[in-house]
C-alpha cells in the first residue's frame, strides 16, 4: 500500500492502516519533508470538532451526541500530537 502525501490526512491514513492491519506493507511518499508543505503551513490545520458550529451540531445532533462527537475529536488531536510530535506545530 503507498499513501501519497504525507501531511495530517495522509499520516493519519497511515495510523489507521496499521491499526486495521499491523501486517500490511505500507508506503508513505511526500515531495518533501513530514508536514512540510500545506500541511504544515496554512492549508493542513488539524481542528477539533466537526465541519459546522458546535451549536448547529448541538441543534441537529443534541447536547450529548454533540457534545460526544466534538470530545472525540480532540482525543484524536491529542493522539496525533503524541504520536507524531515532530509533524505537528
Amino acid at each position: 500500500m503507498c499513501v501519497v502525501g504525507l501531511g495530517a490526512s495522509g499520516l493519519a491514513a497511515i495510523l489507521e492502516l496499521i491499526k486495521t492491519d499491523n501486517k500490511l506493507s505500507i508506503v508513505g511518499i511526500d515531495a518533501k519533508d513530514v508536514a512540510s508543505c500545506a500541511a504544515g503551513q496554512n492549508g493542513g490545520m488539524l481542528l477539533a470538532g466537526l465541519d459546522s458550529e458546535h451549536h448547529d451540531n448541538v441543534a441537529r445532533r443534541g447536547r450529548d451526541t454533540a457534545s460526544e462527537l466534538y470530545k472525540e475529536t480532540v482525543e484524536e488531536l491529542l493522539s496525533i500530537f503524541v504520536d507524531y510530535p515532530d509533524c505537528t506545530k
